[in-house]
């Protein structure tokens, strides 16, 4: 029994005065409450102070009776634990059993795996439930990146190189002869073009080889092959080396390539030269030194034996020199090699004409020579501005007595049209080659015709 008093005078102190109180309330008893639910202190207080103020009554004394409870409160019944987790009851109070990945009194705390930094060599980590993540920065793999990739498992390196792994990165060693990351570049010896004097440079692997020009030889073709080694010149004649060719300095009364042959020549020579714009300054060299060559080895120049004369023809013509100013072979040939390039038309019928009339006409006074065979050797690159024309004084000349030689070079050369030139047989009188090199080849070929004396054989002594 519990006894609460509410600011009453001594008179209700005691149990035998309360009776009184309780018949004003109509003998009416006040049930027994349990103490959790009603707070007595407040409500029946003021309700006897109610009373009391009615009846006169000034202060008030209140009887309860307090039961213990027999009921245990589920504290999980308001589920306090959190994600998932499992609650346990117990008096007065709970506990809650957490799913792996969360901590705290009621499991709402994420455990941060990130925490323990478990993420290697720079990764990010990324915090899961109950797991992490690991972003691993490049080159690296692994749950946690701790496995450096390795970048020559795919083998990138090519021809036989050598691998070198780093860190997303790898490095080849490459064997001699290749280049580039993966060493899959040929590395072109050629471009450093050690091939000389226009040889053709084929790569090879860490290799090259040069195909040399005829003339030359050597690992680069730089060696120039000294065609005088042989000892090719005859009769005392003295070897002239050039590329790819040589020349023989006779002596006098020998002639021909080798100076082998012993010919005393009595004739009178003209060349007349193409010097067009399609042949070029360059080319026009080579033919000039066709000429100085061949003058060189095959003809005896002197006032009684050989006379030379030159006529370069274009558009125009230009007169080098004649046949009278010519009687000695050191004179003609400083006056080959001192002829200069002009350049226009190929105007080849104007200086056919002019050998008819002028330089090669005993009547004239140029130097021709009565009962002396007459030579006029054309050397041209294409057609003739006229060709008509060009054939007709070729026709009228050789009626004349003129033996006419015709030198085609290069490509574009009428056939035809050397043929109508030359005398017959065209035979030993028509030569065409390719280029302007292959002239060296044909030089002693017109000199042995010209030494034969095809045209006039009473003026040739051979032994």
């Amino acid at each position: 029994m519990e006894e609460i008093y509410a600011d009453c005078p001594s008179f209700f102190h005691k149990p035998d005065n309360f009776a009184q109180l309780g018949g004003l309330f109509g003998k009416r008893q006040l049930a027994p409450v349990d103490s959790d639910i009603l707070d007595l202190k407040i409500k029946l207080a003021q309700h006897a102070l109610d009373l009391a103020s009615k009846r006169h009554i000034e202060c008030l004394k209140v009887t309860t009776t307090t039961r213990p409870s027999t009921t245990d409160i589920d504290e999980c019944a308001s589920q306090p634990c959190k994600n998932w987790a499992t609650c346990k009851d117990g008096v007065n109070s709970y506990s809650c059993v957490c799913l792996s990945g969360y901590t705290g009194q009621t499991c709402a705390t994420d455990i941060d795996e990130c925490a323990s930094q478990p993420c290697k060599n720079g990764a990010t980590c990324y915090d899961g439930v109950n797991s992490y993540m690991c972003v691993c920065q490049p080159g690296y793999t692994g749950q946690t990146c701790t496995v450096d990739i390795d970048e020559c498992a795919s083998h990138p390196c090519k021809n036989g190189a050598t691998c070198g792994d780093g860190v997303n990165s790898y490095s080849c060693v490459c064997p001699p002869g290749y280049t580039g990351q993966t060493c899959n570049i040929d590395i072109d010896e050629c471009a450093s073009q050690p091939c000389k004097n226009g040889a053709t440079c084929k790569d090879g692997v860490n290799s090259y080889s040069c195909v040399c020009l005829s003339g030359y030889t050597g690992q680069t073709c730089a060696i120039e092959i000294d065609e005088c080694a042989s000892q090719p010149c005859k009769n005392g004649a003295t070897c002239m080396d050039g590329v790819n060719f040589y020349s023989c300095v006779c002596l006098s009364g020998y002639t021909g390539q080798t100076c082998a042959k012993n010919c005393k020549l009595r004739v009178d020579v003209a060349f007349l030269v193409d010097e067009s714009g399609t042949v070029g300054e360059a080319q026009f060299q080579k033919v000039l030194q066709f000429i100085h060559n061949m003058v060189n080895t095959s003809f005896n120049v002197s006032k009684d034996a050989v006379r030379v004369a030159m006529i370069t023809f274009g558009t125009g013509y230009k007169v080098q020199f004649i046949l009278r100013d010519t009687t000695n072979k050191t004179d003609v040939l400083n006056k080959i090699d001192a002829v200069a390039y002009q350049g226009g038309g190929t105007d080849t019928s104007l200086a056919i004409r002019l050998a008819r009339v002028a330089f090669l006409n005993p009547l004239r006074p140029a130097g021709a020579r009565k009962g002396i065979p007459q030579i006029a050797i054309v050397i041209t690159d294409g057609l003739s501005d006229d060709p008509t024309e060009t054939k007709k004084e070729a026709e009228l000349a050789q009626k004349q007595g003129i033996e006419i030689f015709a030198i085609g070079i290069g490509n574009f050369t009428n056939y035809s049209e050397l043929q109508a030139i030359a005398s017959d047989p065209d035979d030993g009188h028509v030569y065409n080659v390719d280029d302007f090199t292959a002239l060296m080849n044909i030089g002693d070929m017109v000199s042995r015709s010209i030494c034969k004396g095809l045209h006039s054989a009473s003026m040739l002594n051979e032994k």
